[in-house]
């Protein structure tokens, strides 16, 4: 895989195909990983939160209904997208070493009108870095 030349691109493919298949459950898209932390390689994959206003999420189903959409937008380039989905709850409360890094690291590339949240003890994804 090549470094990605135009992430904007990528960005806005990710976000139109997770409004298509979520509508109103979609919360937020955060951008984590190395794109994220600006050490990404020509190996590296494109990571990509999806926060869903769902009490409970599966991330198996999620991804069961994210990679066939992902598949077919980026078969055809060198691009290497990864997707995981989680509840605004989970990401906002679990002490997991994976949820504190997003939370630390991560970008926000989108996010649905009116669905700001704020946490007052992290930074960036919630609006205060």
């Amino acid at each position: 895989m090549a470094i990605v030349a135009d992430l904007n691109a990528v960005h806005s493919d990710v976000i139109r195909i997770m409004r298509d298949l979520y509508g109103d459950r979609l919360n937020k898209i955060i951008l984590y990983g190395s794109y994220a932390r600006g050490d990404f390689h020509d190996e590296s994959d494109i990571d990509y939160l999806v926060v869903l206003n769902d009490t409970n999420v599966s991330a198996f189903r999620e991804v069961a209904t994210i990679a066939p959409a992902l598949y077919k937008a980026f078969s055809d380039s060198e691009i290497d997208v990864s997707v995981f989905a989680v509840s605004k709850q989970q990401l906002m409360t679990s002490t997991l070493f994976f949820y504190r890094q997003v939370r630390k690291d991560g970008i926000c590339i989108y996010e649905r009108p009116c669905a700001h949240f704020c946490h007052p003890d992290v930074g960036g994804i919630f609006g205060d870095r």
